[in-house]
């Protein structure tokens, strides 16, 4: 199964399970060890917009994903259909905790 696919799902698993619970710290996903020179995520999320996706925080509507990485740089580019954000010279990367609001 691919990263993104993986992301995608632990994404959406943890929204629905903790819509009720807002606010509530999820577990987080970690890619560390990996060689991430350059790593791409796509965001596909009704509302967002480029000016809430940061290097350490994916604010989206209803959801926050804090990010932890050791990346030199990080760019963050609307395209059509979904936001792209681009971790440059990363060796690490964690996503979480999640929460909802």
């Amino acid at each position: 199964m691919s990263r993104k696919l993986v992301l995608l799902l632990t994404v959406l698993i943890v929204a629905a399970g903790k819509a009720s619970g807002a606010g509530t710290p999820a577990a987080a996903l970690d890619f560390r060890g990996q060689d991430l020179l350059a790593r791409t995520s796509r965001i596909m999320a009704r509302g967002a917009e480029t000016n809430n996706i940061q290097r350490d925080a994916w604010v989206l509507p209803g959801l926050t994903v804090q990010v932890e990485t050791d990346a030199r740089g990080a760019s963050v580019a609307a395209t059509q259909g979904y936001i792209e954000i681009t971790y440059r010279d990363a060796t690490g990367l964690t996503l979480g905790p999640i929460t909802t609001r």
